[in-house]
């Protein structure tokens, strides 16, 4: 009996989406695609900071250092690794780590702007710590280091005046308030402080000017400011009254909030952010990992 020609055609279509390779999943791998990976080939240090990376997209912070351990373990000069292992040590509270390990990957590679920007973050928050915790030199060191990395960042030249008006500098903190008001014309915190500064140099003009600039996006501040210049002795009633204002750091970068994430087609042999001399390729077939 011969088959008919429409049996045939379906036999046909059946061997062929058989044999035909696995479509790339999207979204990337899976957490579970990713664990059989690392158990795979357990030596791979790319397979490490995949599965890591993984964690992390997950919250689960602890298990993605564990991952990122072990990968530099394997490869301890991977910029990629100590960069995210020193954001997620960073934000887990583990500072002075988090920094080493993000200086680290500078070092490695040097043009990596993510790594910049995340240590003129980590640096300009401990200054803040500093400058709350009552340790001015040491707010000093630390927010002229994070300038190195961002020196025009508002949020620190602000808050890098307030520190020098506190070591008893103040026409290098009406600099660094100048500064700052220049980088963003929209920092209240700079504009107000600012004005403070023109008052304390006798600079009567200067103040109005500044009230005059706030007054036309934060009437808030605008009236502290006119206050002050109006009644300078009620400093006495409010310990707050008239003092110069730090700014706290805005969001987390971008890096810290969004890991990158592990893509298809060959997982294993394109991890973000990796370039080709830095590639671990895996041994894995592709079936393997979909």
């Amino acid at each position: 009996m011969r088959p008919n020609r429409r049996a045939i055609v379906f036999l046909a279509a059946v061997m062929m989406c058989w044999s035909a390779p696995a479509l790339p999943a999207k979204g990337g791998p899976t957490l579970r695609e990713l664990q059989q990976a690392v158990a795979a080939e357990p030596k791979n240090p790319q397979a490490r900071y995949m599965l890591g990376l993984k964690y992390e997209i997950e919250g689960r912070p602890q298990l993605a250092l564990k991952e990122y351990a072990e990968a530099l373990k394997l490869k301890p000069d991977y910029p990629e690794v100590l960069l995210r292992s020193g954001e997620v040590k960073f934000m887990q509270g583990d500072a002075a780590a988090g920094i080493r390990e993000v200086e680290r990957a500078l070092r490695l590679n040097p043009r990596a702007p993510q790594a910049r920007e995340a240590l003129a973050f980590m640096h300009g928050r401990q200054g803040l710590t500093h400058i709350e915790q009552g340790r001015p030199q040491e707010a000093l060191a630390s927010l002229e280091t994070a300038l190195k990395y961002n020196p025009r960042d508002d949020g620190l030249l602000n808050n890098l005046g307030v520190v020098l008006s506190q070591l008893g500098r103040p026409a290098e903190a009406r600099e660094a308030f100048e500064a700052a008001a220049r980088a963003n014309p929209n920092n209240p915190q700079a504009q107000f402080n600012l004005g403070v500064a023109y008052l304390l140099e006798g600079n009567k003009e200067g103040a109005l000017q500044q009230y005059a600039i706030l007054g036309l996006t934060r009437p808030q501040e605008a009236a502290e400011l006119f206050a002050l210049i109006s009644f300078p002795d009620r400093s006495g009633m409010d310990p707050s009254y008239g003092k110069f204002r730090s700014v706290a750091p805005g969001r987390y970068p971008e890096s810290f909030r969004t890991p990158p994430t592990p893509d298809y087609p060959s997982p294993l042999q394109s991890a973000p952010g990796l370039d080709t001399g830095g590639r671990h390729p895996s041994s894995l077939p592709g079936s393997r990992l979909r």
